[in-house]
């Protein structure tokens, strides 16, 4: 089975890997880190996928704080703060942008930037929505669709919010943070 941290940050590594291997060698030259841009329309709840991008670029030997720069923009639901959240990142000169969703990928292609985007969480077919014109030739970047998903249960976090969670689904869960 594929593992979360695998389904989340593998194909967004692929997708990463070779632009920031040539900025690495450019940061490397010019003593600054790789420096990426997420951007997102809801309020960045993103902590548990972007700890296993995080991790996943560790073992490339991208770490936070070194060679790496990850800036985050996030609308909290307000689609008009998008394009300024979008026009920032890029005057930062990110050098991949991570977007979370159709609505803030629509706009980041509209942007007309250089800058590789990475899209993530897009709730919809790709090739239906418009973005890419085959799943099998998308252009430049790999456009993968999950295969199978893993169900995570956080036990702590339920009973904070006084859930009860029933047995047959803990049974199923693939992991249970406790």
């Amino acid at each position: 089975m594929i593992s979360r941290r695998t389904f989340i940050a593998g194909p967004a590594l692929g997708a990463l890997i070779t632009p920031l291997a040539a900025g690495a060698q450019q940061a490397r030259v010019e003593s600054r880190p790789v420096h990426v841009g997420i951007l997102g329309y809801g309020t960045g709840v993103l902590s548990h996928p972007l700890k296993a991008f995080r991790e996943s670029l560790a073992e490339f030997g991208y770490v936070e704080g070194q060679n790496l720069v990850i800036d985050q923009r996030y609308a909290s639901g307000r689609r008009e703060k998008l394009p300024g959240y979008l026009a920032d990142l890029l005057a930062l000169r990110v050098q991949a942008l991570i977007v979370v969703g159709p609505y803030v990928l629509k706009i980041a292609k509209s942007a007309g930037t250089d800058t590789p985007i990475v899209a993530i969480d897009l709730e919809s077919d790709p090739v239906a929505a418009g973005f890419v014109t085959s799943l099998a030739k998308p252009g430049e970047l790999p456009i993968e669709r999950p295969t199978t998903f893993e169900l995570v249960v956080n036990l702590k976090t339920s009973t904070a919010l006084g859930l009860t969670i029933p047995p047959s689904l803990l049974a199923r869960a693939d992991e249970i943070i406790q």
